[in-house]
């Protein structure tokens, strides 16, 4: 898949970009191409392209001559597209605030239950 995440700028905010960009071309409707810009037709189509190539979705790309993307025909995503939506969906989820909550909470949980069951052997092995 060409999918342009490593980008020397800014990365990690393209990445997300692509990811959320990538999440709502399977996972949602279409927006009609006459509410979009150029640009954002450009972006959407180079989406799909990446995901028909991939077989994340159905359809089919028309390039012109020089292969830039100028229309697509697209029948949705494919099951392996859905999990791959899921997929990046998960990885948006554990990058926010919360996601870094939860996964340190379950090292926070697994450090205290240690403690305490190190606690509550000495109370009933200590001498009377």
């Amino acid at each position: 898949m060409s999918v342009p995440i490593t980008q020397p700028t800014n990365a990690k905010k393209r990445s997300d970009f692509w990811r959320r960009l990538y999440i709502r071309l399977l996972m949602e409707d279409m927006r009609s191409w006459d509410a979009m810009t150029s640009e954002e037709r450009a972006l959407e189509l180079g989406g799909i392209e990446d995901l028909v190539d991939a077989g994340y979705m159905v359809g089919h790309v028309d390039k012109d001559a020089s292969g830039i993307p100028q229309g697509a025909t697209i029948r949705g995503p494919t099951l392996a597209g859905r999990i791959f939506a899921e997929e990046q969906q998960d990885i948006l989820d554990s990058k926010s605030l919360w996601g870094r909550v939860k996964a340190g909470s379950t090292v926070f949980i697994g450090w205290l239950a240690g403690i305490i069951s190190g606690f509550i052997l000495w109370y009933f092995t200590r001498p009377k």
